[in-house]
């Protein structure tokens, strides 16, 4: 729905600053090669007017097992349109010429790499290809030059994108999307904008603009809160495969590049539902102060089962059965603003995370523990469902039976738990279900692929050959039936009045950060839900979840004066795209 309409995101609540990455330019072009390898490296070059690189890879063949030496060279390159910061880039592989001579190739797309610099002599390459190897590769510049050379690549440190967040700006003669009463439009209208917050919101000529202000010009476009994606895994995808040991360096490359498609895909503000030890807290201040781009971070500690339950750990986001009150004030001296309960959090904690939360003002999120009594926690102090899919793991016994729902739907607007609905992942479960070739091939060709990490794609692969989602006995197909009742039950308790929340799941199950969100918009239209209640979802439900079950004064979500100015600048209508 917003996906081709999107042309520019503004968030004024967080000055933005370049990370410790140089931008890719011109001084980066020349000879690169790896000291660990001999004989291997890359040749660079980079046109700043057409924003494109390309690198030729001068390596081999991988080993043959059982015949030495059965290697020969390979010839790579690496070219497409670059970014600022580090983004996944298509590895081409060029194969049939012969020396000197103008015989015809075959060239053919074979993985992607993502190439990134931290000085002017000192850089390093991440690849994933099609034959299953995968790494990170150091490089060194072959003739070293004095680091003024990369001057102009790194910006300073104080360093704002155009609109800064200090500056006022004014949206002149816009029409307003406002999401304070429904699906509302308002023409003609002037937003004023000052240090990050909306000050004002008018018709033209009702507002005064100040001389000093920034002015965008609205005609014939369409302002709107930011989307809020309140179920996420920042960069989980790393630990979760590697395992908690991996590079932390990784994990904060991946972390830095998955904030950014967020943004990208005007996603502002975003849920981190659990984590495998990676730095929500710090990073989420990180934003907040200007050091880091990103949308602004709602961070929720897990409390999983240990080694042996169904949660199967992590060790590090394992509660004890008796510890689950000084787990949440660990959680809560650490920085983290909600709790979030698992599938076989221990039961003896349950009740002890979710009153000791409660007492510390954390929203407890999450899965319904299969340890505890569905009911009761459904209406004990549960604030956000992770999944409209969790009745059917805790009290349905994943039957697809409609009589079942009614009391479902109760018990959770008895409760007033909001639920996040995260339809979209099962329309890519149901593709790729029982590694069906046809599925797989599809999602892996999706264009959004070429953004994950390694370790993504991997993880994806892993879950998709694995009994995750092909289990023993499952069948091609098999359960397009079981989607479709989830389907269901989203407009159940829609038609119930309980509030829904737009949440993804990204990047761990299936999807790409950012680009999952417009997958899940286009999901709940498919399950029935019309265009402007989806926006609400997406918007301003989740702003108004913050400000009840978290802190009354963060407000974001609407475009009301006072407001926070996550805003989406739009080519077409919102409702009607």
């Amino acid at each position: 729905m917003l996906r081709s309409v999107l042309i520019l995101f503004l968030l004024f609540g967080a000055g933005f600053t370049q990370g410790q990455e140089l931008q890719l330019g011109k001084p980066l072009a020349g000879a690169w090669f790896n000291p660990l390898t001999p004989g291997q490296g890359f040749l660079i070059d980079i046109d700043e007017e057409q924003r494109f690189l390309f690198a030729g890879w001068y390596t081999f063949e991988t080993l043959v097992p059982g015949v030495p030496m059965a290697t020969a060279q390979r010839w790579l390159t690496i070219q497409g349109e670059y970014m600022d910061v580090p983004v996944p880039m298509p590895v081409y592989r060029t194969d049939g010429g012969v020396f000197d001579d103008p015989a015809p190739v075959q060239t053919s797309s074979v993985g992607t790499a993502t190439l990134g610099f931290t000085n002017c002599n000192e850089g390093w390459l991440e690849y994933t290809l099609d034959d299953g190897a995968s790494g990170e590769i150091p490089l060194v510049r072959l003739l070293p030059v004095d680091e003024s050379f990369c001057h102009g690549l790194q910006a300073p440190a104080d360093a704002a994108l155009e609109i800064s967040s200090q500056a006022r700006t004014a949206f002149v003669d816009v029409t307003v999307l406002p999401m304070d009463q429904g699906s509302r439009l308002l023409p003609h209208q002037t937003v004023l904008v000052e240090n990050g917050w909306i000050k004002e919101v008018g018709p033209v000529g009702s507002v005064a603009v100040p001389e000093d202000a920034i002015i965008i010009d609205g005609r014939q476009r369409y302002l709107m809160p930011g989307l809020v994606d309140t179920h996420t895994h920042l960069a989980t995808n790393v630990r979760e495969f590697l395992g908690l040991n991996a590079p932390s360096s990784t994990v904060e490359q991946v972390a830095t590049n998955q904030m950014i498609l967020y943004l990208a895909n005007g996603v502002t503000t975003i849920f981190n539902l659990g984590d495998f030890g990676e730095l929500l807290p710090f990073w989420a201040k990180e934003v907040e102060q200007g050091s880091k781009i990103g949308p602004t971070i709602y961070s929720a500690m897990y409390a999983r089962g240990g080694t042996g339950s169904c949660d199967g750990g992590p060790t590090n986001r394992t509660v004890p059965p008796n510890g689950g009150r000084q787990y949440v004030r660990s959680a809560h001296a650490a920085g983290y603003d909600m709790m979030k309960l698992y599938n076989c959090t221990p039961q003896a904690a349950v009740f002890d995370i979710i009153d000791e939360a409660r007492l510390l003002g954390m929203p407890v999120t999450g899965h319904l523990p299969t340890t505890a009594d569905t009911a009761i926690v459904l209406t004990s102090g549960l604030d956000l469902l992770a999944h409209a899919e969790a009745y059917s793991w805790a009290m349905f016994n994943f039957q697809t039976n409609p009589a079942l729902i009614p009391e479902a739907v109760a018990l959770t607007r008895q409760g007033a738990v909001s639920v996040s609905g995260t339809v979209g992942i099962w329309e890519r479960i149901d593709q790729v279900w029982c590694n069906d070739p046809d599925g797989v091939n599809a999602f892996f060709s999706h264009p959004d692929t070429q953004y994950m990490h390694r370790t993504e794609i991997d993880l994806h692969r892993r879950g998709i050959t694995s009994s995750r989602w092909s289990p023993a006995g499952c069948g091609i197909g098999g359960i397009s039936d079981y989607f479709n009742f989830q389907r269901q039950v989203l407009r159940a308790l829609r038609d119930g009045g309980v509030e829904l929340l737009m949440g993804t799941d990204s990047p761990t199950v299936l999807g790409a950060a950012g680009f999952s969100a417009h997958d899940e918009l286009l999901a709940m239209e498919r399950a029935g839900l019309e265009p402007a209640e989806i926006l609400e979802i997406s918007t301003r439900n989740g702003g108004r979840f913050i400000q009840q079950r978290l802190n009354a004064n963060d407000l974001f979500g609407q475009i009301t004066p006072g407001y926070r100015a996550d805003l989406l600048l739009l080519s077409r209508h919102p409702l009607q795209e």
